[in-house]
């Protein structure tokens, strides 16, 4: 005897053709539509957030993936700016003379890992561990 639940409740069968018929339905909870609305008003502005956090990823990644010799190269306020080093010439001198011991233990490239390293001596923020 097969049937398909639509509604929850108690139901009475007649045990000869197979249907069933819901007699009572109750719903025990304390949810009223009040909260249940403020409920959904508080998904929806996480959503929202969420959207807007998830944007604010995307244009991090790509300003990561931005900081590449060829950003520096003919750019000398960049070079200023993110480095503190007059020109680009000085950036790749002292660059060639300090790669060797980079770290390689990140997902920087070594050239990505020294721009990082003098943006943060030019900003001069705390390290957090």
């Amino acid at each position: 005897m097969l049937s398909e639940a639509t509604e929850s409740g108690s139901c009475n069968s007649n045990e000869g053709n197979g249907e069933f018929k819901v007699t009572q339905a109750t719903c025990q909870t304390d949810l009223t539509s009040a909260i249940m609305n403020k409920k959904d008003e508080e998904l929806l502005k996480c959503k929202r957030q969420i959207s807007i956090l998830q944007a604010e990823i995307l244009v991090l990644k790509e300003m990561m993936q931005t900081f590449t010799e060829k950003d520096f190269i003919n750019d000398e306020e960049c070079v200023k700016f993110y480095t503190g080093l007059p020109n680009f010439k000085v950036l790749k001198t002292l660059f060639e003379f300090i790669c060797s011991p980079c770290s390689g233990n990140t997902k920087l490239n070594p050239f990505q890992e020294y721009i990082m390293t003098l943006m943060k001596l030019r900003l001069d923020s705390p390290y957090k561990i």
